[in-house]
This record gives structure tokens, C-alpha cells and sequence, in this order.
């Protein structure tokens, strides 16, 4: 019964995650510079934004930077998690939620 239930509040998390206008991640860089990721859209970053050195990505959200404008080539994907962006080079990002596993709903 137990497991039924973090189960049940784990895809509840997911369901509300899915909602319209909801911040899937921010971007961190100079000078206290934050930008916040909706969900579920494509970001094409500005040459006038300073560089972002680190992402933080939302629970059960994964989120995917691009080499392009568009989301268009993939660099690299994160799951939940604060990672380092400063070396990477990329242009747009897209984040989606994402299925939590039966390891993550279990915790």
C-alpha cells in the first residue's frame, strides 16, 4: 500500500509539472544573472545574455541544450540537477518533463 501511494504522489508531481508556464529550470551567470526555462517551449538565447556557468534542472524534468537556434542539434541533455555550463556551446534549450522511473518514485 505504501509503494502504491509514493507512486501515486510521484505522477501527480510529474501531472503538475506538465501545467503551461511552469519554470523547468534557470540558468545562472555572471553577476547574479538568472534566467528562468519554461517547460515545454524552445529558448533561443541572445548574444546580448552574459554567459550562463551553471543550469539547474527541475525534478523530473530533462532538459536539452542546442548548437543552434531552434533547438536544432543537440548538445547535450541534463536530468534534475545542477550542472556546468560554461564550457559548452550552445545556442537554444528545451526542457520537457520526463516519466519518473519506479527507482525515483520509490525514494
Amino acid at each position: 500500500m505504501r509503494y502504491f501511494s509514493l507512486l501515486s504522489v510521484a505522477f501527480a508531481s510529474a501531472a503538475v509539472a506538465q501545467s503551461d508556464g511552469f519554470i523547468a529550470a534557470v540558468f545562472y551567470g555572471e553577476g547574479d544573472y538568472e534566467l528562468d526555462i519554461e517547460g515545454d517551449k524552445c529558448v533561443n538565447l541572445k548574444k546580448s545574455q552574459p554567459i550562463f556557468y551553471e543550469i539547474e534542472v527541475g525534478v523530473f524534468i530533462t532538459c536539452k541544450l542546442y548548437k543552434n537556434l531552434k533547438c536544432e542539434d543537440e548538445v547535450k541533455s541534463f536530468h534534475a540537477g545542477v550542472f556546468d555550463v560554461e564550457d559548452l556551446s550552445f545556442k537554444s534549450v528545451r526542457c520537457t518533463p520526463s516519466t519518473p522511473s519506479m527507482e525515483d518514485a520509490a525514494q
